[in-house]
């Protein structure tokens, strides 16, 4: 086992831009003081739509168990949509009552926790910069988002107090409010289209969204950009460079931020350790786009962009072509088609193994589900049972397609392990430093379990959506199997009953033959009900019904597990075993049913008895043909042992 400390990571919806960047941060400070990152993400944005999925994803975060962890990073922002605080509430109140652990907060302050700010006051200071020494501008507006936020005033801060430096006028009345969306930079345009508000030189925008929508709505208006106005965005998103006039933008340093937050764990966790400081602010943070002027080849920038989101062709002769999960690999792969043609759960699981390629590079790719995930009938909406099963344990050979690995079979009891350790590798002591994403496997608001992908922190690997869509086939897959699953027990199992019926009956006796060895025998034996049309007849087929599900009960009970117990016919069950059997076990078997019976009528309180002929036959076989034999040889034997009852009951 390693001693390594283990920080808890809480990041919804980690292929967000912000989220990547703090990753980045949090693994490459990480990596300098030789931590594991266990990082936990539903893998959809809380303002999702489709509710039940949202509530499946979100599921991942009841897994934490905070008592094996050092410390933790909340990551709040990603909580955050429309003023909406509910989830980041229902966080804070999980944190106050589960977690005794330090916890570090990035850009907004939760409870009395530390909080790790990116220093958004510098970044306006350099796009103000840019605006008056480059632009020459003097009449500027400037668009905050919300008007309550700390971070709002920050970005508002950084430009007043360059114009401070220089002396200028700060004139309040050109400071206007929005939410950080499209919709209020849009608003902002057509009250300058409208002449309610004066062109102005420049409009330095709080984020990028707003400037996207700012600049769209002014050139429909018929306003030049950047000719008549010149606009700025800030966070360097990929829609500011991929928009029809790309945005002039900051990239902010959020991969320091996150740096700092694992030097504030640093300081509480091991208080006399060496201190690494975390990146320098950098003035090539700014990111020129069309909507300033300033020359910039966006054309080249924005074809190298789309070829690298999706791309058909590919060398696969080349070694880095695993460095970077694909999304137009996982696309041309046909991964869902050929998952979902597969048979068994078993030959489910392992079909997802071998996609396992699309999301390289990573260590190991764990599949843990739970063992019930099979039952369709009984959904797990919340948390996780005691016990999982790991399934999957997928790992890379060096740079081909094949891969060796682990993959278990579903009914193996050595894979279960206690859910409270998450996963148990975590703590192994063969593994390099390294991150664990812990991200969830569902369909709809049901919980099947999770995977984790291992990566250490020299593949530089971070949760895309590659890995969601990989997941959402993964999911779809599982969903898929369980459903056939469903019907081939509906097809081999008796309604009334449970029991196998005829098919069931077959399937499994070919798979008892085929498990069977040379010095095995059949044992069978055929029950048939006696006076069940009297009870129908006296008192109802509710009752009958009653009597036959009783019989079934008691012989399921009498059953061992190398046995099978069939419904052949309205009133006849077949009771049938391969092992090492002898003709004394075949009487004390119709003994122990009959005591069963008799013990179950003295006790029913019912205003009829439930009783059966048996009979029984105990063979060599060597094939399901001799099984039929056996069946025969005891169904004659059980009618002899009705005559006898006829006659005894006269």
């Amino acid at each position: 086992m390693n001693n390594r400390k283990l920080i808890g990571v809480i990041i919804p919806f980690p292929e967000g831009l912000y989220q990547q960047r703090v990753l980045e941060g949090l693994t490459s400070q990480a990596e300098k003081y030789g931590y594991d990152l266990a990082v936990f993400s539903c893998l959809v944005e809380v303002s999702h739509y489709h509710k039940d999925y949202l509530a499946g994803d979100m599921n991942i975060f009841n897994l934490i168990n905070y008592d094996i962890l050092d410390a933790v990073v909340l990551v709040p922002l990603p909580l955050v949509h429309d003023n909406n605080y509910t989830e980041l509430e229902r966080f804070r109140e999980r944190l106050a009552t589960k977690c005794k652990k330090p916890v570090v907060t990035l850009d907004l302050p939760v409870s009395d926790y530390t909080c790790s700010k990116t220093d958004d006051t510098t970044a306006f200071a350099e796009i103000t910069k840019h605006i008056l020494d480059v632009h020459k501008c003097s009449d500027i507006y400037f668009l905050a988002g919300t008007k309550d936020y700390d971070i709002s005033h920050k970005r508002i801060s950084g430009f007043t107090s360059e114009l401070e430096r220089r002396g200028l006028p700060i004139d309040e009345s050109k400071i206007f409010y929005g939410d950080f969306w499209y919709t209020s930079g849009a608003a902002l345009a057509d009250r300058i289209i409208s002449g309610e508000l004066k062109t102005p030189d420049a409009i330095i925008c709080a984020s990028d969204h707003m400037a996207i929508g700012l600049a769209n709505r002014l050139i429909e208006g018929g306003v030049k950009i950047p000719e008549d106005i010149i606009i700025t965005g800030f966070d360097a998103t990929q829609e500011a460079l991929l928009n029809g006039l790309s945005i002039t933008t900051y990239a902010p340093p959020i991969k320091r931020t996150a740096q700092e937050a694992i030097n504030e764990i640093r300081k509480i966790i091991e208080p006399d350790r060496e201190i690494f400081p975390p990146d320098k602010i950098s003035s090539q943070n700014l990111v020129i786009g069309e909507s300033c002027g300033c020359h910039y080849n966006v054309s080249s920038f924005k074809n190298q962009l789309i070829h690298s989101v999706y791309r058909m062709n590919h060398d696969y002769s080349q070694k880095d072509i695993f460095d970077k999960a694909d999304f137009g690999r996982l696309m041309e792969s046909y991964m869902f088609e050929q998952l979902t043609s597969t048979g068994s759960p078993q030959e489910c699981t392992n079909q997802i193994f071998r996609y396992t390629y699309l999301v390289r590079p990573f260590d190991h790719l764990f599949i843990c589900l739970r063992d019930n995930w099979l039952d369709k009938d009984t959904p797990l909406i919340e948390g996780y049972p005691e016990q999982m099963r790991l399934v999957l344990d997928a790992i890379p050979e060096n740079h081909k397609l094949h891969h060796l690995a682990a993959s278990y079979s579903l009914n193996d009891k050595a894979q279960l392990f206690y859910t409270k350790l998450m996963l148990p590798q975590i703590k192994s002591c063969s593994h390099e430093p390294s991150v664990f994403y812990f991200m969830p496997l569902h369909f709809q608001n049901d919980t099947l379990g999770y995977c984790v992908l291992q990566c250490n922190y020299g593949v530089k690997s971070y949760p895309t959506n590659v890995h969601r869509n990989w997941i959402r086939n993964v999911n779809n897959t599982l969903e898929m199997s369980r459903m056939l699953q469903k019907l081939f027990v509906l097809s081999s199992k008796d309604f009334l009953t449970g029991l196998d019926n005829r098919t069931g009956m077959e399937n499994s006796l070919k798979k008892m033959v085929k498990h069977s060895s040379t010095d095995d025998n059949c044992f069978a034996c055929v029950i048939d009900m006696d006076g069940l049309k009297v009870i129908n007849d006296t008192f109802g087929h509710n009752e009958g019904d009653n009597a036959i599900i009783t019989m079934a009960n008691i012989i399921n009970l009498s059953k061992k597990e190398n046995e099978i117990a069939v419904r052949a016919g309205g009133d006849e069950i077949y009771l049938i075993g391969i092992g090492k059997y002898s003709d004394d076990d075949v009487e004390h078997r119709i003994e122990l049913i009959k005591t069963m019976l008799d013990n179950y009528n003295d006790n029913s309180q019912k205003p009829y008895i439930v009783s059966a002929s048996l009979g029984g036959c105990c063979m060599k076989i060597e094939s399901v043909a001799d099984i039929e034999t056996a069946i025969k040889i005891a169904d004659k034997n059980m009618y002899q042992s009705k005559i006898l009852n006829k006659r005894h009951r006269i």
